[in-house]
C-alpha cells in the first residue's frame, strides 16, 4: 500500500460529515445520519495503524513524542478557537446560557465529554432537546482520542501494530458486551470497536498493495446509505453500529485506489473532506446558537471552516506558526481557557422574577388609553380545546395558552398576562405566578 496521502479518503470524510450535518439540521431528513461518526472512527483507525505501521516498516521504530505532538497540532488549535468563540458568543448574546456551558467547555477541552454524558440522566437525542448544546458533539472527539491513545500506547509498548489493533478491537467488543442495550453505549468504550475495526484494516493495507474492488466499496456504501435512511438513535443500542462499521470498512478499503477512489477524489468532495473537522465543529454551534436557516447555516459553516483550515489548522499543523513550541503553547492556551471556564467572571443575568417583571413591563407599554377608548369587543370567546392540540394549559388562570399580552384597560385592575413560547413560556410561567403573589399585580 502507498504510505502517502490517500485522496479517496477525503471523499469518504466528505460523505460522512455531510450525513452528520444533515442529521443535525433535521433528523427527519436522514434519521441515521449520526452513523457518519462510525465512518469517521473506522477511517481514523485505518489511518492510525496504517501510518504507524508504515513508519515501523520503513524505520524500524515508532516515535511516540512525534505521534503525540502530531495529534495535539492536528486537533487542539481548531477546538480551542471553537470553544473560545462559543463562550464569547454566549457571554455577549446569550448570557443566561453561559453558566450552563462552562462545564461543557471544560469537558470538551479535556476530551472527557463522553464520560460526562454517560453520567447525565438524558440520552443523546434528548440532550439536544433539553436546551442549546453547542459543545455536546465533542463527545466523538473524546472517544476517538482515547482510541488513538490506547492504540498508540499499545504500539509503543509492543512495537507490534497488528497486536495493538486487535487489542483496541477487543476492548471495544468487551464494551459491547457490557453496554449493549444501554443508552450509554453511544458514548462508551464500546465505540472503540469501530476504531479497532478500522485499525485492523489499516494493518491489512500496509501488508499488501491494493485495495478491495470497487464493487465491495459500492456495496458498503449502499448498506451505509440504507442504514442512514432507516436507522434511529434507538437502533444504536441494539448493535446497528457493528453493521455500519463493517460497511464503512468496505467503503474505506475500496477508496484507496481504483475507480471508486477516483470518484471520491473529485475536487469538491476533497474540499469538504479536508475541512471536515472544522465543518463538524462549527455547524452545531451555528444550529444551536443562531436563528439562521438551512442555507444560512451551510454558507456560514463553509466560510468558518475555510477560515479555520487556512488560518488556524494548517499554519499550526505544518509548523508555519509555532514551529518549535507548538505543544507548550497549545497546552498553555488550553489551561488558560479551562481556568476561565472554572473560576473566571460570569456575565450578569436576570433572575426568573426579574425576567417576569421585564416581560410584564414590556407588555404593559402598549397604549392602554387607546384600548380604554376603543369599543367594548364583548366577552372573549371560549377557547376551543381541539384547536390547541397538545398545548399545555396556561399557568395563569384566565389567560389564553401561550400568548404574551397585557389585557387590562385600567391601571387599577390586575394585569392579566398570557405566555407565548415553548421552553420560554414554561420558564416564565412559574416566575409570573410568583411575581403575582408577591406584588398582587396579577
Amino acid at each position: 500500500m502507498h504510505h502517502g496521502y490517500i485522496h479517496g479518503w477525503d471523499g469518504v470524510r466528505a460523505l460522512a460529515v455531510a450525513a452528520v450535518v444533515v442529521y443535525h439540521l433535521d433528523a427527519s431528513w436522514l434519521p441515521g445520519g449520526f452513523l457518519g461518526v462510525t465512518t469517521f472512527l473506522v477511517l481514523a483507525g485505518a489511518l492510525a495503524t496504517g501510518r504507524i505501521g508504515g513508519e515501523i516498516v520503513e524505520t524500524g521504530r515508532f516515535d511516540v513524542r512525534r505521534y503525540a505532538a502530531g495529534r495535539a497540532r492536528r486537533l487542539l488549535p481548531a477546538l480551542i478557537v471553537y470553544v473560545a468563540v462559543v463562550l464569547i458568543w454566549t457571554w455577549m448574546a446569550h448570557p443566561h446560557l453561559f453558566r450552563s456551558l462552562t462545564g461543557d467547555a471544560a469537558a470538551a477541552l479535556l476530551y472527557v465529554t463522553p464520560w460526562r454524558e454517560m453520567n447525565s440522566p438524558t440520552g443523546y437525542a434528548a440532550a439536544f432537546d433539553a436546551g442549546p448544546a453547542p459543545l455536546l458533539h465533542t463527545w466523538s472527539l473524546g472517544v476517538e482520542e482515547v482510541a488513538w491513545i490506547v492504540t498508540g500506547v499499545a504500539i509503543a509498548l509492543t512495537r507490534r501494530p497488528a497486536a495493538a489493533a486487535v487489542a483496541t478491537l477487543a476492548i471495544g467488543a468487551a464494551g459491547y458486551g457490557l453496554w449493549l442495550g444501554d443508552a450509554d453505549i453511544y458514548y462508551s468504550p464500546a465505540r472503540l470497536a469501530e476504531f479497532g475495526t478500522g485499525a485492523v484494516l489499516g494493518i491489512a493495507l500496509t501488508r499488501r498493495r491494493g485495495a478491495l474492488g470497487w464493487g465491495w466499496g459500492l456495496a458498503g456504501g449502499a448498506v451505509l446509505v440504507t442504514l442512514m435512511a432507516t436507522a434511529s438513535v434507538d437502533d444504536v443500542y441494539t448493535g446497528r453500529l457493528v453493521l455500519a462499521a463493517l460497511a464503512s470498512v468496505a467503503l474505506v478499503a475500496a477508496a484507496v485506489e481504483g475507480p471508486l477512489a477516483t470518484v471520491l477524489s473529485w475536487a469538491p468532495l476533497r474540499w469538504v473532506g479536508t475541512r471536515s473537522y472544522s465543518v463538524y465543529l462549527w455547524h452545531v454551534g451555528l444550529i444551536e446558537l443562531t436563528e439562521l436557516g438551512v442555507v444560512g447555516v451551510l454558507v456560514a459553516t463553509a466560510a468558518l471552516s475555510e477560515l479555520s483550515y487556512r488560518l488556524v489548522e494548517n499554519p499550526v499543523r505544518h509548523r508555519r506558526v509555532l514551529p518549535r513550541r507548538a505543544v507548550p503553547a497549545l497546552a498553555g492556551t488550553t489551561a488558560a481557557l479551562l481556568a476561565f471556564t472554572t473560576i473566571g467572571p460570569r456575565p450578569a443575568t436576570l433572575t426568573g422574577l426579574e425576567q417576569a417583571a421585564a416581560a410584564i413591563e414590556a407588555a404593559s407599554v402598549q397604549p392602554i388609553t387607546a384600548a380604554a377608548d376603543a369599543p367594548d369587543p364583548g366577552p372573549e370567546p371560549a377557547a376551543d380545546p381541539a384547536a390547541c392540540g397538545d398545548c399545555r394549559p396556561s399557568p395563569i388562570e384566565g389567560a389564553a395558552p401561550f400568548s404574551v399580552s397585557a389585557v387590562s384597560t385600567s391601571t387599577d385592575d390586575p394585569v392579566r398576562v398570557a405566555i407565548l413560547g415553548d421552553s420560554t413560556g414554561a420558564i416564565l410561567g412559574s416566575a409570573l405566578a410568583a411575581w403575582g403573589e408577591v406584588t398582587g399585580e396579577l
